[in-house]
């Protein structure tokens, strides 16, 4: 047989068999959409996108049909935290526990569960869930953050001090964490430090500089404010 010719049958199956690997993925990505994994990672994309409605109904379907590649807790705590974004607190609560009674130790469920008690001035519940976090991951620079703001929430600056440089030494890349920090020192009377972690948390894109600034500021002024900082997401 000619050499051409040989070639030619070749090149036309590889074309064949590219053409039909590209169909069959195609179609498993088109059946994804329809599993668990894949209502939950729709789900979770639409949480990024801040479409809470469209994060609950695909999480929902997703804990119903099941996981296999993301973990549960994952999917429960996302769907809890759209949950809270629609002011749905007692699914919310419910979406919380749900994660941790499938995972004790899961840092993020303990994280958002506290804020939300944090939220409804509940300090000893949003308290304890901070230091479960902490137990369950001791080098979490948001769970010392959360821990900070919720001293600087009870006029507690030295406290909060403590807390939130932990949290900026783990992780001197969160930016709330030093805005806090900002806070904590201008309650506490020390100000060029206060001005110190305003221009650190800017430059590490703090969500509303201007914002910070003046809270700051007035805290400068007015030693012992204590209108609540955040306390992250």
């Amino acid at each position: 047989m000619d050499e051409e010719i040989i070639l030619r049958i070749i090149r036309t199956a590889l074309s064949l068999a590219i053409v039909y690997f590209s169909v069959k993925k195609v179609a498993a990505l088109a059946g994804n959409s329809r599993t668990g994994d894949g209502r939950a990672q729709r789900g979770m994309a639409a949480y990024v996108r801040k479409d809470y409605v469209t994060a609950a109904e695909e999480l929902r379907q997703a804990t119903i049909l099941g996981v296999k590649q993301i973990k549960r807790e994952d999917v429960y705590t996302v769907l809890g935290k759209a949950e809270r974004a629609l002011g749905q607190r007692e699914r919310a609560i419910a979406s919380f526990e749900k994660a941790l009674s499938i995972n004790p130790g899961h840092v993020s469920g303990w994280l958002q569960l506290g804020l939300l008690h944090d939220a409804e001035g509940k300090v000893e519940e949003a308290e304890a869930c901070y230091r479960k976090a902490l137990a369950a991951e001791p080098q979490s620079a948001e769970a010392y953050n959360n821990l900070g703001a919720l001293y600087i929430h009870g006029d507690e600056p030295e406290r909060a001090i403590g807390h939130l440089q932990r949290a900026v030494a783990l992780d001197p890349r969160l930016a709330v964490a030093h805005g806090n920090l900002a806070a904590a020192y201008a309650m506490a009377g020390r100000p060029a430090e206060a001005d110190a972690e305003v221009q650190l948390a800017i430059r590490r894109g703090y969500d509303d500089p201007d914002v910070l600034r003046e809270y700051v500021g007035n805290l400068k002024s007015l030693q012992g404010t204590t209108a609540p900082p955040s306390t992250g997401d």
